[in-house]
């Protein structure tokens, strides 16, 4: 693992190894196996270094942490669970000890609005154009975000060129139209279209909570928005964030069992433990000294 700070904040990052697909997706099913005995080892380190813990990788990776987790006690509402993009994975919500593992995990997806014209035109044309070519289809009914998100970046960097060149800017010379791009604002098919001064899209992110192994929309951020508007709750208010273990409010620094944390009991009883500890010490001390002063008179 390697430690890191990032805005003021402790990181701890870890890689997880997976040897091949297959082994991936049924390792956490399998004790056994060699995969299942590294994560439990991984996941045992960042207990005791971290309570947040975001996980980026395939649906099958992401699946095999969060069910290893729950083996190892973690969803006791000690630690928050983030994912990227995991809304698309595909769920057996009859797995009881699936629901049970991926229950109050905070998915980070783009923003995605399904009732938005551009979106839905652009939908329709490449189902079309799909249908035409006989290319593979889903039973989606609108096609994925990321082909918009691709249209709309030829498009981005085809304005990007005509103005250079109007400009009398080369299109060779990438800091320039960088900068072009970063004046550029428009209502693509994806949504809004904001890109900062690195050249990176401020894509809006809608924040998704998985509950009963169903994701429910619980938040916006507004990436795209001024500083006071970046963040907003779902617009009805009745969407309640739920944390691993069901904790009332947040992820609960002691366990929900309290497990993670130490009574004054426990504390008062390790600490007369020490004590008769260093007490025998001594006494065996005392009476080798006694011994030995005795064997030499």
């Amino acid at each position: 693992g390697i430690n890191a700070e990032y805005g003021g904040i402790n990181v701890y990052l870890e890689k997880f190894y997976f040897d091949n697909e297959d082994e991936a997706s049924g390792a956490a099913d399998n004790e056994q196996s060699d995969t299942y005995r590294l994560m439990v080892e991984q996941l045992n380190r960042l207990k005791k270094k971290v309570r947040v813990i975001i996980i980026v990788g395939y649906a099958r990776d992401i699946l095999f942490v969060l069910k290893t987790a729950n083996k190892l006690g973690m969803n006791n509402g000690h630690f928050a669970f983030i994912t990227q993009e995991f809304i698309q994975a595909e769920l057996d919500k009859t797995d009881k000890q699936l629901v049970e593992s991926i229950n109050g995990v905070i998915d980070l997806e783009p923003f995605q609005n399904k009732s938005d014209v551009n979106y839905i035109s652009f939908s329709t044309s490449v189902k079309s154009i799909v249908e035409e070519q006989g290319y593979k289809k889903t039973d989606k009914d609108v096609v994925n975000l990321v082909a918009a998100q691709m249209y709309d970046a030829v498009w981005l960097y085809a304005k990007a060129m005509s103005l250079a060149l109007e400009q009398g800017v080369s299109i060779d010379n990438g800091e320039e139209l960088v900068s072009i791009m970063s004046e550029l604002k428009w209502t693509g098919k994806s949504g809004e279209i904001v890109i900062d001064e690195f050249g990176d899209r401020m894509g809006n992110v809608q924040i998704m909570n998985i509950q009963d192994g169903e994701f429910q929309h619980v938040g916006t951020w507004w990436m795209s928005r001024s500083k006071q508007l970046d963040l907003a709750k779902d617009s009805d208010n009745k969407t309640q964030i739920i944390w691993p273990g069901n904790p009332e409010s947040e992820p609960v620094a002691c366990g929900r069992q309290y497990e993670l944390c130490q009574s004054e009991s426990d504390a008062m009883a390790k600490i007369i433990l020490m004590a008769l500890v260093c007490m025998a010490f001594l006494f065996g001390l005392l009476v080798r000294l006694y011994l030995y002063n005795r064997t030499n008179k």
